[in-house]
């Protein structure tokens, strides 16, 4: 059941417009820049905020743990959630675009949805650039609005256990 006409959705999410439009994986990220991938992404977290701030408040006043992941929680929407002490907020980046493309191409194989479907050396390159300018737009976001910042690109099992601590503490 779609909420959204296509035109409502496309206009609410351009990175799925972008996506649908270019048709495969690997064409996306040969037309597409990193830049206005992110952009795209930037635009749809401002659509779906309020709805992820309403869960976040409902989940606190009801004292329920809940772990988000994802492009869409922007630490500039996210700043004003973590003046409550009940909530905790890690961001993991990864900014580094070789050893981004060591890891998509460690990661062949493995249900990996971007390396599964890359199959030329200059397109991967690409993905990995794109993914760096995601990573270092979080990290520099995360400083301004002083929000816990970890780069996963080395020991990550003990970047993954010190963020898990900081979280349950």
């Amino acid at each position: 059941m779609n909420c959204l006409s296509n035109e409502e959705k496309y206009h609410h999410f351009p990175f799925e417009k972008m996506f649908d439009e270019a048709g495969t994986v690997e064409k996306f990220y040969k037309i597409t820049s990193g830049e206005n991938m992110l952009k795209a992404d930037l635009k749809e977290a401002e659509y779906i905020m309020p709805g992820i701030k309403a869960l976040i408040h409902q989940s606190l006043k009801d004292e329920v743990n809940l772990i988000f992941e994802g492009i869409h929680l922007v630490p500039n929407f996210l700043k004003e959630l973590s003046a409550n002490s009940n909530t905790r907020i890690v961001m993991l980046t990864k900014s580094n675009e070789q050893k981004i493309a060591q890891g998509l191409e460690r990661n062949r194989g493995n249900n990996d949805w971007i390396a599964d479907n890359i199959n030329d050396k200059e397109t991967l390159t690409k993905v990995a650039n794109s993914l760096a300018e995601y990573g270092e737009y979080f990290r520099k976001e995360a400083g301004k609005n002083k929000l816990i910042h970890i780069n996963t690109e080395e020991n990550f099992s003990e970047k993954i256990e010190h963020a898990m601590n900081m979280l349950l503490s």
